[in-house]
């Protein structure tokens, strides 16, 4: 493998770990400001917002001053 290759190869690796590194973040976030907003959450509701994909987890975020219980949430969810 020529240097060039590699070096692109692990360039796009460590893009992929920071995207990897965002997106978790989001997700870290966002849950505990939801548990913050409203004293707490399920763990069912938990486990379906990390199962969520990054578009309804953006939603989430957008959405977080509508929210006001865990089936504002799961509205969002299942939308």
């Amino acid at each position: 493998m020529k240097l060039e290759e590699k070096t692109k190869e692990l360039e796009q690796e460590a893009i992929r770990k920071i995207q990897e590194n965002v997106e978790d973040n989001k997700l870290k976030i966002l849950l505990n400001q939801l548990n913050l907003k409203l004293n707490g959450l399920s763990v069912d509701v938990i486990s379906k917002i990390e199962n969520c994909s990054s578009e309804k987890i953006d939603k989430l975020s957008i959405s977080i001053f509508d929210i006001q219980n865990e089936d504002d949430i799961l509205d969002i969810i299942n939308s």
